[in-house]
């Protein structure tokens, strides 16, 4: 049998009957908060053999009988249902109004009780985060929300009031007429904020007037708020100028020029440096110590500041003198004779970092001039048409601004011997022959 006609033959024996059992209850004008259920208690003396709860015009329900729980399609889902009591949960405001309970006992004897259940707008938690993190300058919103009309704001600034709103009566502090605005919904708008805003913002919204006695229906909410400069341009340093594999150690810092640092991290072409026996981070990670530093703690190193609101980075690259090491000269071609079209003295060194090249003969230092020319940044002293006058020793020597070495070749140009003896004896045998005719 479905739930309509069950309810209206078990109403018609009902209301046979005679009403003369005497139901009755706590609380028969209950007020919640949306959102909370509606409990509805009752009491009698006697065995029940059917309950039946009704709302507003009389639609059912619910049906209790000999244990048996019934209830209608458009509640069966938020209704919890015992011999006395009848539990509505997720209430809203259209489950305010009238409810009615009938109960019929084993005798035959029935009785109704009535309730009055007010269902009223709940001012919802105030929408925002405890701790709001700003940059300055930027507009901000501390932004609530709430349900129904309320009929008091009441914000405040480290403990001080900003405004007040209520029963038509207004105040509002100096502080807000500049750059504070209250939005139409209780919210609070602050424009071009400096770090002078920084502090405690709270608001309390009342959903009844302070005057009634019925309860005060209210939420607050607290807003701790802070500001950050961002974080200016990063400078990175060096305590050394020159820095070698002679040097104990050497600290790099960084500094940003204006904002407020909360995190500083340290990397090395791309990879995160932390504390270790080579790398101390110190005064708060600002300075980076390199212990015992080598040609391989050569590469850039860049230093991240960051705060809430923004990161910037700056870098530096840093160069560890090794010392230089196997300078050697080679001659090309490696015979030379008188009359050849160039010879080459080509310079070489081992060590990581060079930044000067510098050539001599016999003492006398070697300039691009005339017959002789410096290539490949001088790596390369060049002689054009050499002849005897160019032998002598040449010096190459490899600096750099921590060290420095040298080596060196002894150049001879030969004779062109062969050449010669050989073109004077075809001038000497024509001349021979024509003294011996002319005999």
């Amino acid at each position: 049998m479905g739930f309509a006609i069950l309810t209206a033959t078990l109403l018609l024996i009902q209301y046979g009957n005679a009403a003369n059992l005497i139901i009755t209850s706590p609380n028969a004008s209950p007020t919640v908060l949306t959102g909370d259920p509606i409990n509805l208690n009752i009491s009698y003396n006697s065995t029940p053999r059917l309950i039946i709860w009704q709302y507003g015009n009389g639609s059912v329900m619910a049906i209790w009988t000999d244990g048996t729980e019934l209830f209608a399609d458009n509640y069966k889902n938020r209704l919890t249902i015992q011999e006395k009591y009848l539990s509505i949960s997720n209430s809203t405001t259209k489950d305010s109004g009238e409810y009615m309970v009938r109960v019929t006992d084993t005798n035959g004897d029935s009785g109704s009780f009535n309730f009055s259940v007010v269902v009223r707008e709940r001012v919802l938690e105030i929408q925002n985060t405890d701790t709001g993190i700003y940059r300055t300058g930027a507009n901000i919103s501390l932004t609530i929300r709430y349900d129904g009309n309320p009929s008091g704001i009441f914000w405040f600034y480290n403990g001080n009031p900003l405004v007040i709103k209520i029963e038509g009566f207004e105040y509002v502090s100096d502080r807000i007429i500049s750059r504070m605005v209250l939005q139409e919904n209780g919210s609070l708008l602050i424009y071009n904020t400096t770090k002078d805003d920084a502090g405690t913002y709270s608001i309390n919204v009342t959903a009844t007037t302070i005057i009634t006695t019925t309860a005060i229906l209210s939420g607050s909410r607290r807003f701790q708020v802070k500001f950050y400069d961002p974080v200016g341009n990063v400078t990175v340093k060096q305590s050394l100028q020159v820095v070698s594999e002679k040097t104990s150690a050497v600290n790099l810092s960084c500094s940003a020029s204006s904002g407020y640092n909360e995190a500083v991290a340290w990397m090395k072409d791309g990879q995160s440096i932390l504390n270790n026996s080579t790398y101390n981070l110190l005064d708060g990670n600002q300075t980076l110590q390199i212990m015992q530093p080598n040609r391989t703690f050569s590469g850039n190193y860049s230093c991240n500041i960051s705060n809430a609101v923004s990161l910037n980075s700056g870098s530096l690259q840093l160069r560890v003198y090794d010392p230089v090491v196997n300078v050697t000269v080679i001659q090309s071609p490696q015979k030379v004779n008188e009359g050849a079209a160039f010879v080459n003295l080509g310079c070489s060194s081992s060590s990581g970092y060079t930044e000067m090249v510098t050539w001599m003969k016999d003492g006398q230092s070697v300039i691009s001039k005339n017959a002789y020319s410096l290539l490949d940044g001088n790596w390369t002293l060049q002689i054009t048409r050499p002849d005897r006058t160019f032998n002598g020793l040449y010096i190459c020597n490899v600096s750099s601004a921590a060290y420095w070495g040298s080596g060196s070749l002894d150049l001879t140009v030969s004779y062109a011997t062969l050449r010669a003896t050989s073109t004077y004896s075809m001038m000497i045998i024509p001349l021979l022959g024509g003294i011996l005719l002319a005999h």
